[in-house]
């Protein structure tokens, strides 16, 4: 697999979730996906630096080895509604059901409070931040210092559903995220980030800093070629809200994430 898509992909063939995958699918084409709870149950237990992120079209699980940092910070592109919010909560919900909070935690940044209504309370999550919040300040600081000395062995995840919404931070706590999409991984501090693929052009510095890129539905041919380092993606065949792909060496690798709701 390429560094830039660092995934571990489990060693066992878990046929009940194949069968599971295609015998689901309706006369639409549309597969009744299973819940998160049921999929990790026939994958578990996975290794102890394994993040879940979803399931390949073969079956097998997606990982993100937690222990390598050469993937670097993670970006999530696609279209308004393909899902992206929901990939992050699933992530979120995955790694609250498969880590205990002494070795993996959560942060999230957001600008739609609503839409993890219920998550700042759960043992897993650090907390739940507007940009406008004050305690987000100290937060990022306490959380960039940490990064640059690797004084924890404690994974964390910064969630930021909406890339766009951190441009408007002052430009102290600016910097302290790139120090992060920078030297995080390095020292267990992983960034996934959220982005509408037609912004991307807008911040080109921001996208640049993330490491791997993950796409869900992206349904302009012209902005799909331009976010896209090799043919063949076709973003605008994914199904929105459930199927995502990501670059694996020559060729791209598709996956479904289950429902975590």
């Amino acid at each position: 697999m390429s560094l830039t898509a660092e995934f571990l992909r489990s060693t066992h063939m878990l046929r009940q979730v194949e069968n599971d995958t295609r015998s689901l699918a309706s006369a639409s084409g549309i597969p009744a996906y299973p819940a998160l709870e049921s999929v990790l149950t026939k994958f578990m237990p996975l290794p102890a630096n394994g993040l879940f992120m979803g399931v390949a079209s073969d079956g097998l699980p997606v990982l993100l080895n937690m222990a390598d940092p050469r993937p670097g910070a993670l970006l999530v592109l696609g279209d308004r509604q393909s899902g992206k919010t929901d990939f992050l909560q699933g992530v979120a919900r995955a790694a609250s059901l498969t880590h205990h909070p002494r070795s993996l935690r959560f942060a999230v940044v957001t600008s739609r409070l609503e839409e993890w209504a219920g998550w700042s309370g759960q043992p897993h999550c650090f907390g739940v931040w507007t940009p406008e919040n004050p305690g987000l300040k100290d937060f990022l600081v306490n959380l960039s210092a940490r990064a640059q000395e690797g004084s924890s062995s404690e994974s964390l995840l910064l969630l930021v559903d909406n890339l766009q919404c951190i441009t408007d931070l002052p430009f102290d706590l600016q910097e302290n995220i790139q120090r992060l999409l920078a030297n995080g991984t390095s020292n267990r501090v992983w960034t996934f980030a959220t982005l509408e693929a037609g912004l991307a052009g807008s911040l080109p510095l921001w996208v640049k800093a993330f490491g791997t890129r993950i796409y869900g539905r992206v349904s302009d041919p012209g902005v799909a070629e331009r976010l896209t380092p090799m043919p063949g993606a076709n973003l605008r065949t994914l199904l929105s809200g459930a199927q995502f792909c990501i670059r694996e060496r020559n060729h791209w690798l598709r996956f479904w994430l289950p429902l975590s709701k």
